[in-house]
């Protein structure tokens, strides 16, 4: 499946129209089920969710006459300072002229050629620098934007929120995903909220500040980036006192964000980082000095889950890529393909067979939708089995899902609980009808007990009434028990024995279920000496093994213990153990 992933597509990719405000999905399979990923393209401030990722002079002119439109003539020296007295731009038209008519449009034009089966998605929102001012009438924060890519993102994704999920942001985009994130964190496990963020497997950021020592440092990287934009000198300061009181939800942002980084969990489960940097600075800029976001802020410096590349080019042009030769592009696309390849090792490693480890919110979500959502005419009827063995915590937890008053039901419920009998239990099911099976049962299991000890009643005749009326009254209304007791006692009557003895073996009995399983254990084991060292060679692969083996694979092992060397059964030698089971291909 992998190889069929990395094969290009060479179709010519179809022309999408660019919505400017929300999602537009830009190539994608038309089956669904063969989509790998997500992967979600998301700008920054003042940018556009197509021109920001277009490479292209004819893409730069046209938006440089917008704003030489819009802005003041102070402000359009500026764009011209920044962009047509380059020495590098000119160079490159004179050996490359065709570039001043060719763009680049990569996320459309080149992954849905060389990634297929993969959605791309590109998302935009209204970024003007002005509309973030406190004072402007439309004025949106960074955090409300993040929350409406959130709330987006779940429409977009309403029959697909199990799809895995890659983010590529530049700039400040990249602090509205970390956002949108942090927000979905914040949700109930498995409702369709939260499932952006367990489902998110990369983000790819480039030339987003990640890091600021205080609310000092926020306020350069912001006024460094709306510089590089060219707002224009008239109102650069302004726009920059506006942005200066976001500077502690930024600070926040970096906190919270760092929380999830370091969340106490196996590094394959967490979220994965790619960061760019910026290569160059906007030399041709007066008012700045350098790189418009400094190396050191512009990634997490992890090495356990991060990658991190410079590329060649200014803040501003550092996400556009002029085609497959692009040294950027090629850094994308392999680090794009290394997660992709990660999504698809996970699928292929993971159970999706039913078990204890389902998910105990999802069954209850279930639960309460099917009850809720059934009209007058349906009828549930739900059996839940062995009650008393959940502890107090789980007990109470169960007992008031069944009180759950989220929704009123129209249809017909009827619930069946088994269990020994409790105190807690019978409280909590006060009012109900309950049938108590210790005697229901009781004569059915008295002639049971008399069939099995009927080898008593001649030459024990005291003794066959008394372990009758013992067992019976003692067995609460579980046959199983009858059996195991039944079976020590067979073959005392051939036997020297007196009453006495025979009573103490039928009082000694334990009365636990868990506690009749060992002295069969114990019997096995003195038949058949190998049997206990196979059972804990077996319990050594059940234990080492990096995932949940299969009926099949247990039986693989017991099948092999000739060649298993005595190291398996020694404590504390878990690096042997795993090269092993690698040598075997059982991993």
């Amino acid at each position: 499946m992998a190889e069929t992933l990395l094969q290009r597509h060479d179709a010519t990719p179809t022309q999408v129209q660019v919505q400017t405000k929300g999602f537009t999905q830009l190539s994608g399979p038309v089956d669904n089920g063969d989509i790998v990923a997500d992967v979600v393209f998301v700008h920054g401030l003042g940018g556009h969710p197509k021109d920001t990722w277009t490479y292209g002079s004819e893409e730069r002119r046209s938006s440089n006459q917008k704003l030489d439109k819009d802005e003041p003539t102070r402000s359009r020296s500026f764009r011209r300072l920044l962009w047509s007295k380059g020495t590098k731009d000119k160079e490159d038209i004179a050996k490359h002229p065709e570039s001043l008519v060719s763009t680049c449009f990569w996320p459309m034009d080149l992954l849905s050629r060389d990634f297929k089966n993969v959605r791309v998605l590109t998302y935009g929102y209204d970024s003007h620098v002005s509309h973030f001012c406190k004072d402007a009438v439309n004025q949106v924060t960074i955090s409300q934007h993040g929350r409406t890519l959130l709330e987006r993102l779940i429409d977009e994704r309403q029959d697909c929120i199990e799809r895995p999920l890659i983010f590529v942001a530049h700039s400040l985009g990249g602090l509205l995903v970390k956002d949108a994130i942090i927000e979905s964190r914040k949700h109930s496990p498995q409702t369709v909220a939260r499932m952006v963020f367990q489902r998110c497997h990369a983000i790819m950021f480039f030339g987003t500040p990640h890091l600021g020592s205080g609310l000092a440092d926020w306020g350069v990287l912001l006024s460094n980036i709306v510089e590089a934009l060219g707002i224009g000198f008239s109102t650069y300061k302004g726009v920059l006192r506006q942005l200066a009181p976001d500077s502690e939800k930024l600070e926040s942002l970096t906190r919270e964000f760092n929380e999830i980084l370091n969340a106490p969990i196996p590094v394959d489960q967490k979220i994965k980082i790619y960061s760019f940097q910026e290569g160059k600075g906007i030399s041709a800029s007066k008012l700045l000095d350098g790189k418009v976001v400094p190396d050191h802020s512009s990634w997490f410096n992890r090495r356990d889950l991060e990658r991190n590349i410079s590329i060649s080019e200014n803040h501003k042009n550092m996400c556009k890529f002029k085609g497959d030769n692009d040294a950027g592009y090629k850094a994308f696309s392999n680090g794009l393909r290394m997660y992709l390849s990660e999504i698809l090792h996970s699928k292929e490693t993971q159970t999706t067979r039913p078990g204890v480890e389902q998910d105990e919110t999802q069954l209850k979500d279930v639960f309460i939708n099917l009850a809720t959502s059934c009209d007058q005419h349906f009828r549930i009827h739900l059996l839940v089995d062995a009650l008393d063995a959940c502890d107090e915590g789980q007990l109470a937890d169960v007992l008031s899902l069944f009180h759950d008053d989220r929704g009123a039901s129209a249809c017909t419920i009827k619930i069946a609980f088994t269990s020994r009998p409790s105190y807690l239990i019978a409280k909590a099911l006060t009012g109900t009808f309950k049938l108590v099976l210790e005697y229901g049962n009781k004569q059915d299991i008295a002639k049971m007990v008399g069939a099995g000890l009927r080898f008593f009643s001649k030459p024990h005749g005291g003794i066959f009434e008394w372990c009758t009326n013992y067992l019976t009254d003692h067995a609460q209304g579980v046959f199983s028990r009858i059996f195991i007791v039944i079976g020590n006692l067979t073959g005392w009557d051939t036997g020297p024995c007196t009453k006495a003895e025979l009573m103490k073996l039928v009082q000694d009995f334990p009365l636990e279920l868990i506690d009749y399983h060992k002295p069969i254990t114990e019997q096995l084991a003195k038949h058949d000496p190998m049997m206990k060292i196979e059972a804990r060679k077996t319990l050594d692969w059940v234990t080492y093994a990096e995932r949940p083996l299969t009926a099949g694979q247990i039986w693989d092992t017991i099948a092999s213990m000739t060649w298993l060397p005595d190291i398996w059964i020694k404590l504390g030698r878990g690096d042997e153990v795993a090269k092993l089971f690698k040598q075997r291909r059982l991993l």
